[in-house]
């Protein structure tokens, strides 16, 4: 149930304008692709009002009562100051999830645009809205109109999931933000632009960062081509002689090839630094305590390791491979005909190959003994890990 936006108590007198620190997104290159993709899925419900791609934005901090001059000079003066030795950076926007009164698009990691929220509203003082201390950064892509009941929205929003983007956040506005019940969006004029200064070698350092994630997850995929570097200077809005120094920097840490005249390709997967070894069969975890389980899933998911472990149930020991803690990775084809090949569980729980290939998740219950449990685990943790994949002999429990 999503309940209505503009309820009379967030309608300013006029329509506003009030003062809003935002960072804006309708320059950012690919984010209004990324809103096109879930634009005929709202559409599709006409109690939503559409945030157009030019006022795409995550606000910092709102600002309480008129957005006269004086106010908003002071204001510029006092962003101006604490934002003086912020740094531009990257951040991920996705998924897309329907809150209270809005649809939008989660933002992480939270930290440095919690970081620039806190400045501001340190800055900002006695003037800034009463209860910002919870600061959840987020992009609204739509708001509710009215209230409305759509059951499937939800689903539906899991089931597009586009490929999440990421933005390069390297300024602030101050403007003067006014809401259009009629449209059910938002629009705002400029009162003042902070550019957050960078250092060129700072500047490179994020940009091999984004791409070291972009990797990570698949994209581009091991073999694949990066980007050229004036594209990626494009892209980004930073110089190409910054762009070809992140480059080199992937190169030097093995995360991508160079060739003369071929650009940069990404490295295989065995090569990436940091790369987790396949565990060998007595150093799979066993999660057959939750709070042992919890464990080495977290740990697994700091270290971007796929995670696995053994448990013991009444049926026997089950096997659990998730590839959810390693962005980028993939169980490699020969994979699905070692699962296709295990005898039918007691219970008939048993994955289907197809499905676990597509979801990156493998749970294999009914195996007689741990140490054949074990065996299976390594040689799925092998691999995910870019290993061979060795045949275990594995047998139902009945």
């Amino acid at each position: 149930m999503l309940e209505n936006f503009f309820t009379p108590w967030r309608i300013w007198p006029g329509g506003g304008p009030r003062l809003h620190f935002i960072v804006p997104l309708g320059d950012a290159p690919g984010y209004r692709g990324y809103v096109q993709a879930h634009a005929a899925l709202l559409a599709r419900h006409p109690g939503l009002g559409a945030v157009p791609g030019r006022w795409a934005q995550v606000t910092l901090l709102g600002i309480p009562g008129p957005a006269d001059g004086e106010r908003a000079a002071r204001l510029a003066d006092a962003a101006r100051e604490a934002l003086r030795g912020a740094r531009p950076f990257v951040v991920q926007l996705g998924p897309v999830w329907p809150g209270a009164t809005t649809i939008g698009a989660a933002v992480y990691p939270e930290r440095d645009m919690a970081d620039l929220a806190a400045r501001l509203a340190a800055a900002a003082g006695a003037d800034r809205e009463p209860g910002d201390e919870g600061f959840r950064p987020r992009a609204v892509l739509a708001y509710a109109r009215a209230d409305f009941d759509a059951p499937d929205l939800t689903g539906a929003l899991v089931a597009l999931r586009p490929e999440r983007v990421d933005v390069l956040v390297d300024r602030v506005l101050l403007v003067g933000m006014r809401r259009d019940p009629v449209a059910g969006s938002h629009t705002w004029e400029t009162v003042a632009e902070f550019r957050l200064g960078a250092a060129p070698a700072a500047s490179a350092a994020r940009v091999a960062e984004l791409y070291r994630r972009r990797i990570r997850r698949g994209r581009p995929a091991a073999g694949d081509p990066l980007p050229p570097g004036a594209r990626i200077a494009r892209d980004l809005r930073v110089s190409p002689a910054t762009a070809r120094a992140a480059v080199r920097t992937l190169a030097d840490e093995g995360w991508v090839r160079l060739s003369p005249g071929r650009g940069a390709r990404v490295a295989p997967r065995a090569e990436w630094p940091g790369v987790p070894r396949a565990l060998a069969p007595e150093e799979v975890p066993d999660g057959t305590d939750p709070a042992r389980y919890e464990a080495a899933f977290r740990r697994a998911r700091a270290s971007a390791d796929p995670f696995v472990c053994v448990f013991a149930t009444e049926d026997g020991w089950r096997v659990e491979l998730d590839l959810l803690t390693a962005p980028g990775s993939r169980l490699p084809t020969e994979t699905e005909a070692l699962l296709a090949d295990l005898p039918p569980a007691p219970g008939g729980d048993r994955c289907s190959p197809a499905g676990a290939m597509r979801s990156g998740h493998v749970l294999v219950p009914g195996l007689a003994t741990e140490p054949e449990a074990r065996t299976l685990a390594a040689a799925l943790h092998a691999a995910a890990t870019g290993g061979r994949v060795p045949a275990p002999a594995t047998s139902g429990a009945g």
